[in-house]
């Protein structure tokens, strides 16, 4: 395997996440991608995800736990539909220490850009301030009932808008027509998928989230309507016996 690049960092309160780029996969993990996308795979979209802990000062790997298997995963694949897929590797030492080194030099580039400018006056630099400082402003601790009920809101807020547009497209024929419109252009995408972009964006024609458009090359323009739509996400056994999906709420981009 071998490291490409840095994609991009997330802050989340006292920690950043590193979004790392990987190439020259092993061909079982090929085979599991090919699996996935078929004649859509697309080599160049694995990755690592690194953590860095401000307060401990370390790098750490990332790890997403398959329920199945209770296997822990290091490394994933990004599908057609945007949707992340992680897979066990084994991680030489010197490869994990090459990519937490890219981690430390960002940090290091960015922090000294930061100082540069405000040693040429300049104060409003967005997003540095709380990001690369020794010290992190305290933050709230991470309170799982509240980021629930968040989900939940949100959930809650695109059934409406699903109830909403169905109510709508009942009355106005041309409403209806444009979600007809709308499922013909999707197919594959499900009826509650194809009313929620048919109140959305009626003209859309194709359809990623972030990460995929900026792995096909393509970037999202700042301040770019995002469209909300539904994807499945982890099976659940209901009180009853019977299994139950969840579903997440997922932010994607039209090509226009």
């Amino acid at each position: 395997m071998k490291f490409d690049q840095i994609e991009h960092y997330d802050h989340f309160g006292t920690e950043t996440i590193f979004w790392a780029d990987i190439s020259d996969m092993p061909e079982v993990l090929k085979c599991k991608a090919r699996e996935i996308d078929g004649a859509e795979f697309n080599p160049s979209c694995f990755g690592v995800c690194v953590i860095y802990d401000w307060a401990k000062k370390e790098f750490d790997l990332i790890v997403d736990v398959d329920p199945p298997t209770g296997e822990h995963c290091n490394v994933y694949y990004i599908d057609t539909d945007g949707d992340k897929h992680w897979f066990k590797a084994e991680l030489a030492p010197e490869f994990t220490q090459a990519i937490f080194a890219a981690c430390d030099k960002n940090l290091k580039a960015i922090q000294e850009s930061k100082t540069h400018f405000r040693q040429k006056g300049v104060n409003d630099m967005p997003n540095y301030d709380d990001l690369f400082t020794s010290q992190p402003a305290p933050q709230e601790e991470f309170n799982k009932d509240a980021w629930a009920a968040k989900k939940q809101a949100e959930r809650e807020g695109v059934y409406a808008m699903i109830d909403s547009h169905v109510h709508d497209m009942g009355v106005d024929g041309g409403v209806f027509q444009a979600y007809l419109d709308v499922q013909a252009r999707f197919d594959l995408y499900s009826v509650s998928n194809a009313i929620l972009i048919a109140a959305q964006c009626p003209e859309a024609t194709k359809l990623a989230d972030f990460d995929s458009w900026k792995a096909d090359g393509v970037y999202v323009k700042r301040g770019q309507d995002a469209i909300t739509i539904l994807e499945p996400g982890k099976e659940y056994k209901k009180d009853d016996g019977s299994v139950g999906v969840s579903y997440n709420v997922k932010k994607v981009f039209d090509i226009s």
